[in-house]
């Protein structure tokens, strides 16, 4: 399978895509500006790689029980390894992709390689997506409960908790607009051979499949241990520094709170500024220099790139490329 291919497809919007490359350059030269570049290589040359590849490891692990997640949502548990590629490619795609093109690019690649209609993809990793931001929640529901203080202005809060509610908004009007023209073209079913119908007949039923208690909660316990997964890494990860045996175990916990709020800002290709801020955010609090923090961005962010595209060509390479649901 060709991801070039799925990739040539997506949305273009090459000024506003040039805009927030502009944005991402800017925040990146502003932590660059900040670095004490002879301290920096004090801190590089010390690294311990053992440590990285422990922390790519569980990384590797959070991924693959994502996959599971998504499986079970979209209810294609035994075409697990078509997922696990879908989620491979769409990891891949956010280190060359902006504006959240590796979700376009995962969405794609599940219509490609299971058969499955765009609303029903769409719909899988919208709600893969969002037991993410419920880890998100966890996890600062976790720093709230040991006093630890994530700083985060109420500007963004707010916009977010908007978002939220336009969202739920607009859900809810498509899922009262649907019942109302399936009641008005009952006899003539227009409602069910149009396109728009189809679409959100196809995500209603992706969205049915959490009516069960059991299902919902696995997909819950899912999540739980990929949130767990990702602190782990990120504790191994700081291991590999010197200042990170001396760091608590919390300040694992708060930065991937903001590397999950990070994620949130589709600026340069693999996020490129605002990984570099997060880190900055998260660790200097904790006593650790603008330089070590700095190298930590790039050590974590350049290993996870390298470990991606190695996971991204094994699932364009992979045998057997044609589409489950064809199959």
């Amino acid at each position: 399978m060709n991801p070039f291919r799925i990739a040539g497809s997506l949305p273009h919007r090459p000024w506003l895509r040039l805009g927030l490359g502009v944005m991402g350059v800017v925040l990146l030269a502003g932590v660059a500006n900040r670095v004490d570049w002879r301290q920096f290589r004090t801190v590089f040359v010390s690294l311990r790689w053992h440590w990285v590849l422990a922390g790519l490891l569980l990384g590797s692990c959070a991924m693959c029980v994502r996959a599971l997640r998504l499986s079970w949502i979209l209810r294609e548990l035994p075409h697990y390894g078509s997922v696990w590629r879908a989620m491979a490619l769409g990891y891949l795609g956010t280190f060359f992709l902006p504006l959240g093109g590796g979700e376009f690019l995962k969405i794609g690649a599940l219509r490609t390689l299971l058969g499955l209609p765009v609303a029903a993809a769409a719909a899988g990793v919208f709600l893969d997506r969002l037991f993410d931001l419920l880890g998100l929640a966890l996890l600062l529901g976790a720093l709230a409960g040991t006093g630890v203080a994530v700083q985060l202005r109420a500007g963004p809060m707010l916009a977010g908790a908007l978002a939220a509610s336009v969202l739920l908004a607009i859900l809810g009007g498509f899922h009262l607009f649907r019942r109302r023209a399936l009641q008005r073209n009952a006899t003539t079913a227009r409602w069910e051979v149009s396109r728009v119908g189809r679409a959100l007949n196809h995500f209603a039923e992706v969205l049915g499949g959490l009516r069960r208690p059991t299902d919902l909660g696995r997909l819950l316990a899912a999540q739980t241990v990929a949130s767990l997964l990702d602190v782990a890494s990120i504790y191994a990860g700081l291991q590999a520094f010197t200042f990170g045996p001396s760091l608590p175990f919390i300040v694992s916990v708060k930065l991937s709170v903001y590397f999950m709020l990070g994620a949130a800002l589709p600026l340069l290709p693999g996020g490129s500024g605002t990984f570099q801020v997060a880190c900055l955010l998260a660790l200097q609090p904790a006593g650790v220099s603008s330089a070590g923090a700095f190298a930590y961005s790039l050590v974590a962010q350049g290993t996870g790139l390298g470990l991606f595209c190695l996971f991204g060509t094994a699932a364009a390479l992979w045998p057997g490329a044609g589409s489950a649901g064809s199959a």
